[in-house]
Order: C-alpha cells, then structure tokens, then sequence
C-alpha cells in the first residue's frame, strides 16, 4: 500500500500526467487508449518476433544447404568446415544440426572472437567419436574446456582468431581421417 499527502502527493500526480502524456503523445492515442496501444504493440512484437524466427529458420536452411553443395567428400563422408567471425553459437548449433541429419556427413564449424567456439557433429550412419575430434582441436586453440557427446561436441570460450580457429578445424579433419571408428 502506498500513501502520499500534500506537496508529494502532488509532485507524484504531476510525474504520472506527465509521463501519461507523453505516453499518449507517443503512441498518438488519447490517455485514454494508451492500454489498448499497448496491447497492440505487444501483440505486433510478438507477430514480429514469430516472423523474425520463421525467416531466420528458412536463411539457416539455406545456409546449410549452400554448405553441404560445397562441402568436398573424403572416404565417402561429406566434410562441411566453415569458420565464422563472431557468430552466435545458438546459431552454429543449429547450423551443426541441421548439417548433421544428412547422410555421411561431417560438420565441423568454429567462430572466432573474444570467446571463440567450436563445434563438431556427424549424422547418424557415422561412427566417429566427435568428442576426440573436438579434444584435438581445441588442443590447437591451448584450451581443453568443451565436451558432449559421440555425435556432437562443442567447446571453446577462449579469445582466438579466425585463422586460429581455421588451424583448430584443419588440424582436426586432419586427425579424423587418421582415426579409426571409436564410439
């Protein structure tokens, strides 16, 4: 409960008008209507958001498309590596995601910048241990911080350069292909 009398009762009614119209003015609606304008701008970010995500879903299919028609085959894996400058590292899950439901493939996806990330999948069919893959690679970066599982790993957190990151994943593809099947 609240409770102001006199000059703070007044300075507080007169903070609340102003802010009040200000509002009003804003949104171009009497005070009135400042609720329903609200409501209507929560409704639109919502819609805006949901298409946002939509649109962003259908760039990281395109991505990975464009990835996977470039990527080169080696002993009949398909091996997607691609090295960003400071990407979101929700994103570059994602990325591995969807690379990895393909058939026989490999993705091996790295963002530099002040905490650089690393991030390794195979599809299914494959039987390599993507945490040793990992592992070495982040040897290359001097970090061992990452781990997961058989069919994905990630790690990183350290500040690495492109280049550096491009090293890591060439030194891992590297050692892949030397590997025998260890799950």
């Amino acid at each position: 409960m609240e409770f102001r009398c006199g000059l703070r009762a007044l300075r507080d009614y007169r903070q609340k008008n102003t802010l009040t119209n200000q509002l009003a003015a804003d949104f171009t609606v009497g005070v009135w209507e400042i609720e329903q304008a609200v409501g209507r701008l929560k409704a639109e970010l919502q819609e805006t958001r949901s298409a946002l995500r939509e649109a962003q879903s259908r760039l990281l299919e395109r991505e990975a498309d464009d990835l996977l028609v470039a990527a080169p085959l080696q002993d009949g894996v398909r091996v997607v590596k691609a090295v960003f400058d400071k990407r979101d590292v929700a994103d570059l899950r994602a990325l591995a995601g969807r690379l990895a439901g393909e058939p026989s493939t490999l993705a091996m996806l790295g963002a530099g910048g002040e905490k650089a990330q690393l991030i390794m999948a195979r599809s299914q069919d494959l039987p390599y241990d993507m945490r040793s893959v990992l592992k070495q690679a982040l040897a290359t970066l001097g970090t061992d911080r990452g781990g997961g599982r058989p069919e994905f790993a990630q790690g990183g957190g350290i500040q690495a350069t492109v280049e550096k990151v491009e090293a890591a994943l060439q030194d891992a593809v590297e050692g892949l292909f030397g590997q025998v099947s260890c799950v």
